[in-house]
């Protein structure tokens, strides 16, 4: 039995995780000199140093130990490496402190810039959140609590994006945000990338409230369910619309991506009447979908004049590079200059006294540290970037997580990444039934690479040079992850998921489409402390469902607050009837 000291420590870890997942997307302070993303980081650090520091002090008061009792370390070392993705999150520890080590800039890659203040430190952050949630994420109102934080949270962002659309923001900022909104992370980029990793755990809500009302249309739990549906309802209602606020396209490109992966494994799973059917007629309409987006973006064709629509005209200049789309431009152009970087080169010099760079032959394998680009890409700067940007302006980032990734931590680092989110989509479709023998894992690799590899060649030959493999290869990879799914989906008879584990179902794939979405947008765009802190303690979250640390089942006792507010849901809506009768 845990002693008084464990239990708070249990509750100072959960109290810090929860707050975390608050002030990554929420906080922004007008009055601080940088205003958002250092500030929200700071507060995720320290949140993170409790939280480890909680773990240590319950590990010690409660003898906890990695060996089991009788067990060797070796045996225990391998049973570590067996939990899902253990193994390649240790491959990303070992890579940032490598090449935060051999950095051009090693103080800086350890404590972060000053502008991002993304270096190791707060990767490392990241990383404890996540080893904290793995150790203590067992029951099912912790479960509960997160997901309501989560869902809780996005309403006053979305809220204050949609006032921000309406001219009605209180807050003079500098930048037009009506055409396109930032709320509380100062870019439009940035909201649509931390909203598309919100509404599917919404949607997971939704759905649950609706069942229960089918579930219980006549008794007294109907009543709870049916309001909680219609409060969660709207805010998803709300994230949709500041999302279409945003009018950024990556986020649009990463949640159409998660919402074909979810609707359609929901249809195949829960057996709709004619659910075969209404795949088949899913599928054939997200490749119509899929068709129009590319005859959209293709140079004098009829669709050429809904560009310059709202909303919608933003999807039809994905692939123009021209000096007509800045935005594009500007991309292409630092793509460029990463190629040369990350390739073998002459070493850099630095001053004072201009010395050469020793660890130059090991670049390409251990990167240059994280948050050194803007220090390493001056010699590669293309020059019609000034003639775009301001002339002062060194790129600090790809705009491509795979291209951040190989100039940050090199080849080492970016096998670690790949890694991490190959295991993330192989132990997702395994928990869904969807890989269930040795050639299926084949399978899955074998459309995930092929298709990434197939891609970067098109793209290759299409433009003749190398400049969009970071966007290429992670599309690519999507893709074959899309096609996987479809042609499992639609030629195998997936048996029926039990009636005791729909619920568990839904919520991993819930998990699945928000992953598929963030990897989809972080490789048009750029990661966030909001982003990066929710793809960790989500990934938390899926490793303890799918491996049964975390069961959703039996359904536990209700916690005394939700019990009184339950009573006070079930005493209203008694009361509705007579009051109208009046």
């Amino acid at each position: 039995m845990e002693s008084r000291l464990a239990k708070f420590a249990r509750g100072i870890m959960e109290a810090a995780w929860l707050l975390a997942l608050v002030v990554a997307p929420l906080y922004f302070d007008v009055q601080s000199d940088r205003v958002f993303e250092p500030d929200k980081i700071e507060l995720v650090r320290w949140l993170a140093f409790i939280a480890g520091t909680a773990w240590v002090v319950w590990a010690v008061d409660t003898g906890w130990s990695l060996r089991h009792p009788g067990e060797s370390w070796r045996d225990a070392g391998r049973r570590l490496l067996q939990i899902p993705l253990v193994a390649p999150t240790l491959l990303v520890i070992f890579s940032y402190a490598l090449s935060t080590a051999l950095s051009v800039t090693p103080y800086i890659s350890f404590f972060g810039s000053y502008q991002r203040l993304q270096g190791t430190w707060t990767t490392y952050s990241y990383i404890v959140l996540f080893a904290v949630m793995l150790s203590q994420l067992r029951q099912r109102e912790q479960l509960e609590r997160l997901i309501t934080v989560v869902v809780v949270t996005s309403v006053p962002i979305s809220l204050y994006g949609i006032l921000q659309h309406y001219g009605v923001d209180p807050l003079p900022w500098g930048g037009d945000v009506q055409k396109r909104i930032a709320a509380n992370m100062g870019n439009a980029i940035f909201v649509a990338a931390y909203l598309i990793m919100v509404i599917f755990l919404t949607l997971y809500r939704v759905i649950r409230s609706f069942v229960g009302i089918l579930r219980d249309a006549e008794g007294k739990r109907g009543y709870t369910d049916a309001i909680l549906g219609g409060v969660y309802l709207f805010i998803l209602a709300v994230q949709l619309i500041a999302l279409l606020f945003s009018q950024s396209r990556g986020p649009a490109l990463g949640f159409a991506t998660g919402f074909y992966l979810f609707l359609l494994l929901a249809v195949l799973a829960f057996r709709f009447r004619s659910y075969r059917a209404l795949a088949v007629g899913w599928v054939g309409l997200a490749l119509l979908a899929a068709g129009f987006l590319v005859v959209f973006n293709l140079p004098q064709t009829p669709l050429e004049p809904l560009r310059e629509m709202p909303y919608v005209g933003r999807l039809g200049k994905i692939l123009d590079v021209s000096r007509k789309n800045p935005t594009g431009r500007v991309r292409v152009l630092i793509w460029q200059g990463v190629v040369e970087l990350i390739a073998p080169h002459a070493p850099l010099n630095f001053p004072p006294d201009m010395h050469p760079d020793a660890v130059n032959p090991l670049r390409p394998i251990v990167g240059y540290g994280p948050e050194s680009m803007w220090v390493a890409y001056n010699r590669f700067y293309q020059p019609e970037l000034a003639q775009i940007e301001k002339r002062n302006a060194s790129p600090d980032r790809s705009h491509n997580e795979t291209f951040d990734s190989l100039v940050r931590t090199g080849i080492l680092g970016f096998a670690a990444y790949l890694w991490l989110f190959v295991s993330i989509f192989y132990y997702v479709l395994r928990w869904l039934g969807l890989i269930r023998e040795g050639r299926d894992k084949w399978l899955f690799l074998g459309a995930w690479f092929g298709t990434g590899t197939l891609s970067v060649l098109i793209a290759r030959v299409l433009d003749g040079s190398w400049r969009f493999f970071g966007v290429a290869l992670p599309f690519g990879f999507i893709v074959g992850l899309v096609l996987y799914v479809t042609f499992v989906g639609l030629t195998r008879h997936l048996p029926p998921v039990p009636r005791e584990d729909r619920e568990r179902y839904l919520l991993l794939l819930a998990l699945l489409a928000t992953i598929a979405a963030h990897y989809m947008e972080v490789n048009f765009g750029i990661a966030i402390a909001s982003t990066r802190t929710y793809f960790w303690t989500l990934a938390a979250v899926l490793v303890a469902l799918g491996t049964g640390r975390l069961s959703l089942a039996p359904e536990p006792r209700a916690t005394r607050t939700a019990a009184r507010v339950q009573k006070y849901v079930r005493v209203l809506a008694m009361a509705m009837p007579k009051f109208t009768s009046m």
